[in-house]
């Protein structure tokens, strides 16, 4: 379904149009395409079932290379396995929902993303079908994404970030639970912007002593994870208004300086 502007698109939009619509003949309500002042700026392609006949995506569309004015692509729980090298040249991006699909890799490209806002790769509906396809590190120029303020990665397999995160100034929300993160880079606490942070269900056994930088932040999820001790520095995040911390092995100084701090938030 296309919503259409007043102007014309230019030769390569539309053949993303045609595209779309060969793919989708017998599922027209399955994707959801915007248009505005003669441009695409909105993809929208979802798998269907119920009342319609599934179309899988298993990869972007070569068409999708030329769509310099999108500022939203979303595709949601199909079958895309990998990320063409071109996807750095959608310059106008500000939206990425690659939500419950079987990715494995992200290009370096992606970091050319200068204008993202939004990236969500995380896994919730399709879980055992595609448990063995999931994220397990993050290019080392992911940094580079300094506009990006939402980062949803629930369910891959990391275990480590780039020291380049850090560099993620404009981060407000980072999700990043039920992964295998066993340690976090020095630079995390260069994160002054975020808020929200979920580490929940790691296998975290310490955390970097410039943790406590993360001043901005109101909600932290650092449960079920490995943590035996906490920095020092912890006790600087007086603006908590959420703290879960249960399923650890804190050690004693650990467990008073959570105390302090809970006495703190009081």
């Amino acid at each position: 379904m296309t919503k259409k502007s007043n102007q014309q698109l230019t030769k390569e939009e539309k053949l993303v149009v045609k595209d779309l619509k060969k793919k989708y003949v017998k599922s027209p309500n399955l994707y959801f395409v915007v248009e505005e002042e003669g441009h695409i700026v909105r993809i929208d392609l979802d798998q269907g079932g119920d009342r319609e006949p599934e179309v899988d995506v298993t990869r972007l569309p070569e068409s999708f290379k030329n769509l310099k004015w999108l500022k939203k692509l979303r595709i949601h729980d199909n079958d895309l396995c990998e990320l063409p090298d071109w996807l750095g040249e959608l310059s106008a991006l500000e939206d990425l929902w690659l939500n419950d699909n079987p990715i494995k890799n992200l290009p370096e490209s992606i970091s050319n993303l200068t204008k993202l806002r939004k990236l969500n790769i995380s896994h919730q509906q399709r879980s055992l079908k595609w448990s063995d396809h999931r994220i397990t590190q993050l290019p080392e120029s992911f940094g580079k994404l300094r506009a990006l303020e939402i980062l949803d990665l629930v369910d891959n397999r990391i275990s480590s970030l780039p020291d380049s995160f850090g560099e993620l100034k404009s981060l407000k929300e980072l999700y990043i639970n039920s992964n295998e993160l066993s340690v976090l880079p020095d630079s995390f606490g260069d994160l002054s912007s975020l808020e929200i942070l979920d580490l929940n269900n790691n296998k975290l056994e310490t955390l970097p002593d410039s943790f406590g930088n993360l001043q901005s932040l109101r909600e932290l999820n650092l449960g079920m994870n490995s943590l035996i001790s906490l920095p020092p520095s912890f006790a600087n995040l007086t603006n908590l208004e959420e703290l879960e911390t249960y399923s650890n092995q804190f050690n004693e100084t650990a467990e008073e300086l959570l105390e302090h701090l809970n006495k703190k938030q009081k």
